[in-house]
């Protein structure tokens, strides 16, 4: 198996997406603050993500199909804090799917505030 890049101590997915900090832990995987390396790299612009990661190996469907069924239905959505997948990868047994993080929530306050615009 070989060994996770990292980056001044930060896991590196897809030589792009640097994982930050674990929020939420659940039976599907893990969701982490992160940084899209090529956005901060490119233009400096705010390069704030979410990242979901979770095996693999308990997927019914593949990643991309999953991908793509999450994708159509946050189009059909369209409300400002559903956070909407923009890519997805897998790195040995583990997929990711990176968000976007909702404008109007910061990382710090993202489950209150998801939880606060579900309620009305």
């Amino acid at each position: 198996m070989e060994q996770a890049t990292t980056i001044a101590g930060y896991r590196i997915l897809g030589e792009r997406y640097a994982l930050q900090e674990c929020l939420a832990v659940s039976a599907v995987g893990k969701v982490y603050r992160g940084l899209d390396l090529a956005n901060v790299n490119a233009c400096g612009v705010d390069a704030r993500i979410m990242v979901h990661m979770f095996s693999a190996t308990a997927l019914s469907l593949s990643p991309e199909e999953i991908f793509r069924q999450v994708h159509d239905a946050c189009r059909r959505v369209a409300a400002d804090w559903v956070m909407a997948p923009r890519s997805w990868g897998q790195e040995d047994d583990v997929c990711y799917f990176v968000l976007d993080i909702p404008r109007q929530c910061s990382t710090g306050g993202l489950t209150s505030c998801a939880v606060a615009k579900a309620q009305h």
